[in-house]
């Protein structure tokens, strides 16, 4: 799970771009470094927008820097502006993605009906293989519908990479994106089985448990010292 890690994995697999994209978070390039060879630094920033939205969006941001990325958190986590995000997005030039629109967190009430108007601000929307395949057609509708572009996505949070992803010409992640964004691109997707989710989780528990038995091991070194 160590950023340098995956990083090297995903260059031996042949993606010609990596991201990681975590929770509000960049600490991974802090660890990895900025600068490597096909790295595109991202984040998955969450923007609650109890106005406009009604509800929690999480929005994939690429290209950014540490400072844009604070500027952002601000935005998000101070101002719950999610019409200002998107406008600094796009004032800075820099690629986003709605991600999974038609999850919702479990503690909120629900909103579909406020799902279209948000589509609208958003150039991408996501086709997340983690969640439901219903989900994922209403996201095809939704984007078709409005002439948005899909990109797929794993959203693994175990280490799994490249088990879904999006083609499109360009020699730069710039020029990549800006075709997806046109539409000029193809996605190579996969549904979530049950033999997938049982495979993620148990991979969550092993890495549990590899974390508790390390926190152990600390724990009795530290003792004998």
């Amino acid at each position: 799970m160590d950023p340098k890690s995956l990083y090297k994995k995903s260059l031996e697999m042949g993606m010609d771009f990596i991201t990681f994209t975590d929770h509000n978070t960049m600490e991974a390039y802090e660890i990895l470094g900025w600068e490597h060879k096909n790295l595109v630094p991202g984040v998955e920033m969450t923007i609650y927008d109890p106005e406009f939205a009604g509800h929690t969006l999480h929005i994939n941001v690429f290209e950014l820097d540490r400072e844009e990325f604070s500027e952002l958190r601000e935005i998000a986590e101070i101002e719950h502006d999610l019409k200002g995000f998107i406008g600094y997005l796009k004032r800075h030039r820099l690629p986003f993605v709605y991600n999974h629109p038609f999850w919702f967190e479990f503690h909120q009430q629900q909103n579909p009906s406020a799902v279209p108007k948000l589509a609208k601000l958003f150039p991408v929307l996501e086709y997340n293989m983690h969640e439901l395949k219903q989900k994922n057609e209403l996201t095809i509708a939704l984007a078709e519908r409005f002439g948005k572009s899909i990109v797929a996505t794993t959203d693994t949070h175990s280490g799994k990479v490249g088990q879904v992803y999006t083609l499109a010409k360009g020699d730069s992640f710039r020029e990549y994106f800006r075709n997806i964004e046109k539409g000029k691109n193809y996605i190579v997707p996969e549904n979530l089985t049950r033999e997938l989710l049982i495979e993620e989780m148990n991979t969550w528990i092993d890495l549990i448990f590899e974390k508790s038995q390390k926190n152990r091991d600390i724990k009795k070194i530290t003792l004998q010292e």
